[in-house]
């Protein structure tokens, strides 16, 4: 990981993902000047996520959208856009927990010892097929606690910091759905790509 961190970009995509990245840590010292410390706080994890993903070395496109999709999403509340926009809310805490949901699961993934499945005689049942389904639901599990927590740092935040941080029971039950809604997706889309780690060898 730390290879993939100190390495230089090989295509124009990861150019482009290195420049939002940049863009994030410009974002973190602009919301230092004329933001809030919430405002800070959120660029900050929106930094750290972005080099979670350049440490993960995705795919370049994966990685440009990731991090475009982060940085996105942390101006969008700070500029107040979710509260303007109702359907935006929704949409970016499914974009963005399925994401971090994905990166989640390569880092768990990477840590476990998964290999290509072995071959499989004719007419016998598929081995990797239980590891695509486990694969869903790990993703899935990942969203979800990434979510609870995110809803928990949103009420200690409105309870300790700043009480213009939006919760309530609508919104909370909301987020969730979308956070659980977007890893969802991203599982099943990382389960049937050609790169989903395998059941390791016997």
């Amino acid at each position: 990981m730390i290879d993939s961190m100190i390495r230089r970009p090989a295509s124009t995509a990861e150019y482009a993902a290195d420049v939002v990245r940049v863009l994030v840590a410009g974002s973190i010292l602009a919301a230092l000047f004329f933001f809030s410390p919430v405002d800070v706080a959120v660029f900050a994890l929106v930094l750290l996520g972005c080099l979670i993903a350049r440490a993960l070395a995705l795919a370049a496109a994966v990685d440009l959208a990731t991090t475009l999709m982060l940085l996105v999403a942390a101006w969008s509340s700070v500029l107040g856009i979710y509260a303007r926009i109702g359907w935006w809310d929704f949409v970016m805490h499914a974009a963005a927990s399925g994401a971090l949901a994905g990166m989640c699961y390569q880092l768990v993934a990477r840590g476990a010892a998964f290999a290509a499945p072995p071959p499989t005689a004719a007419g016998t049942r598929n081995p990797a097929a239980p590891y695509k389904a486990a694969t869903v639901f790990l993703v899935l599990a990942c969203g979800a606690a990434l979510s609870i927590f995110w809803e928990f740092g949103e009420w200690w935040g409105h309870s300790y910091i700043d009480p213009a941080i939006n919760v309530g029971y609508r919104d909370t039950i909301s987020d969730l759905a979308a956070g659980v809604s977007g890893s969802l997706v991203t599982g099943v889309l990382i389960a049937l790509s050609r790169n989903a780690p395998r059941p390791p060898v016997p």
